[in-house]
């Protein structure tokens, strides 16, 4: 739990730094959620709710063409609904982290994230489209928020001498995720 109080670390020394693998870890958590999400939602919302999301009983296999490009109508609203969280989660995010501090703001992604991840399948066995879509919406706020408070972060961490070839190196976390997320996902 010990924080890194010297200013100005050499890229050099980051890979050693105990603190640079948590971020990296907790980003690579986060977006591997966030690019999982993307790409499955729609299918998931449609598949997963069916009719109901178009007002019918039946569920995906038996609706005829007219229903299914009712509902891929709504999917598609639902995705630009994602975008949205996305953008907003970067302004609303980093803002909150100037005031929680940029640690307190990634515990918060990483908790929140988690808990709202495995609640997916719950919410989505229970019928509830609103929850299903509140707690997707929020995880792609806060993938969009951890690129925006991250910077910042590292930063704080290493100061700022050498903060953009230390983001460059945490972005092998991003790489890492865009393999993991949708993996996992499906």
């Amino acid at each position: 739990n010990a924080m890194i109080t010297q200013k100005h670390v050499h890229v050099s020394k980051v890979w050693g730094i105990p603190q640079f693998w948590l971020i990296w870890m907790v980003l690579t958590m986060n977006v591997s959620a966030g690019i999982g999400v993307i790409g499955m939602a729609s299918p998931m919302l449609q598949e997963v709710f069916g009719g109901a999301l178009i007002g019918v009983t039946a569920k995906f296999g038996e609706l005829d063409k007219t229903q299914l490009a009712a509902i891929a109508t709504v999917a598609a609203g639902f995705t630009a609904l994602l975008s949205v969280f996305n953008i907003g989660g970067r302004f609303f995010w980093a803002s909150l982290s100037d005031k929680l501090g940029r640690k307190t703001t990634h515990v918060v992604f990483f908790v929140l994230g988690g808990i709202l991840y495995s609640s997916i399948p719950s919410s989505g066995a229970a019928g509830s489209v609103v929850l299903f879509v509140s707690a997707v919406c929020v995880i792609l706020s806060m993938y969009g928020g951890s690129f925006s408070t991250v910077p910042a972060y590292l930063a704080d961490l290493f100061g700022t001498q050498m903060v953009g070839a230390i983001h460059g190196r945490l972005l092998t976390a991003w790489a890492t995720a865009g393999i993991l997320g949708p993996v996992v996902v499906n």
